[in-house]
C-alpha cells in the first residue's frame, strides 16, 4: 500500500478517482476500511482519499504524542491538495472540526458523523454501561472493557446484538481492541491551542451534521450543538443507526453525501 512519511513515521492511504478532492477521516474504533463503500461511490466523481492515523490499522504507533490535525495537513500537502472536503466520523470528525478552525482556507465543506468535541463536556448523562466498562478496565477486562463498547457504538441505544450484522461487530471489536489495549494502543494526542469549542461560530464552509439515532445522548448532544452553533450547518439523523451510520446503511449515507455536495 502507498505511503506518506512524516517524521520517520509512515501513513498508510488510498487515493482513487480524479475531481474535486474528498478527504475521509475514520473513526477511533475503525480503520480507513470502514470507507470502503464511500471510496468506491465517490471516487466515480472526485479524488478520493483515505488513510489510517498513527495508532490505527496500518499506521504505526509513533514512540511519542502525535497531533493528527497536524498530519492531516502533511497529507494533503504532500498529495498536493490545496483545499479538500473533509468527511470525518468520531475522532476522524473531532480531526476535521479541528483542522477547520486551524486552517479555514483549506477546507470547502464539512461533514461531520457522530463527532465529539474536544474540551466540550456534554450534559447528558454517561450510558450504565461506562460503570461497567470502569469496572472491566479496572480488572483489567480488556476483552470485556471492548465487548461494552461494541455495545456502545456498533449495537447502539435500545436494539437487541442479533439485529446488528455479525461482521460489523466482529471489525469493531477487532479494531477497538488493538487500539485501546493491544499492539496499537492509542497514543497521546496533542491538539492546536485554538481549540474548535470556542470557534465554532466561526466555520465559514457549508457543513453537515450527521447522527445516528441510536447513539449515545453525549453524541446526540454534541450533533445539536455543532448543528446550531455553525452558521451554515445542517443536520440529518440517521434513524435504526448507531456510531457508524455510513457502514450501516452506506447507500443511504452516500446519498446523503451526494444531496449535500449538489447544493451550493
Amino acid at each position: 500500500m502507498p505511503e506518506i512519511d512524516i517524521g520517520g513515521r509512515p501513513i498508510i492511504y488510498d487515493v482513487q478517482g480524479t475531481g474535486e478532492p474528498i478527504v475521509f477521516l475514520h473513526a477511533g474504533l475503525a480503520d480507513r476500511h470502514m470507507w470502503d463503500a464511500q471510496l468506491a461511490h465517490f471516487s466515480a466523481s472526485h479524488r478520493v482519499i483515505r488513510y489510517d492515523q498513527p495508532g490505527f490499522g496500518e499506521s504505526p504507533l509513533p514512540d511519542d504524542s502525535v497531533s493528527y490535525v497536524d498530519d492531516l495537513r502533511q497529507v494533503m500537502d504532500t498529495l498536493g491538495i490545496d483545499k479538500a472536503t473533509l468527511v470525518g466520523c468520531s475522532l476522524g470528525g473531532m480531526v476535521s472540526l479541528e483542522f477547520a478552525v486551524n486552517y479555514p482556507e483549506r477546507v470547502s465543506r464539512l461533514v461531520l458523523v457522530g463527532s465529539s468535541i474536544v474540551g466540550y463536556k456534554p450534559s447528558a448523562p454517561l450510558p450504565e454501561l461506562w460503570e461497567k466498562a470502569r469496572q472491566a478496565y479496572e480488572n483489567k477486562d480488556y476483552a470485556g472493557v471492548t465487548e461494552i463498547g461494541v455495545q456502545l457504538f456498533v449495537v447502539g441505544r435500545g436494539r437487541a446484538s442479533e439485529d446488528v450484522p455479525d461482521d460489523l461487530k466482529a471489525y469493531v471489536y477487532k479494531h477497538y481492541y488493538a487500539s485501546n489495549f493491544g499492539q496499537n494502543a492509542r497514543p497521546e494526542i496533542t491538539w492546536p491551542v485554538r481549540s474548535a469549542v470556542e470557534h465554532l461560530s466561526e466555520i465559514d464552509v457549508p457543513t453537515l451534521v450527521i447522527v445516528g439515532s441510536l447513539d449515545t445522548e453525549q453524541i446526540i448532544e454534541m450533533a445539536n450543538l455543532l448543528a446550531s452553533s455553525i452558521p451554515n450547518a445542517q443536520k440529518a439523523m440517521m434513524e435504526n443507526t448507531a456510531h457508524l451510520p455510513n457502514m450501516e446503511q452506506p447507500d443511504a449515507f452516500n446519498e446523503m453525501l451526494e444531496e449535500f455536495f449538489s447544493q451550493r
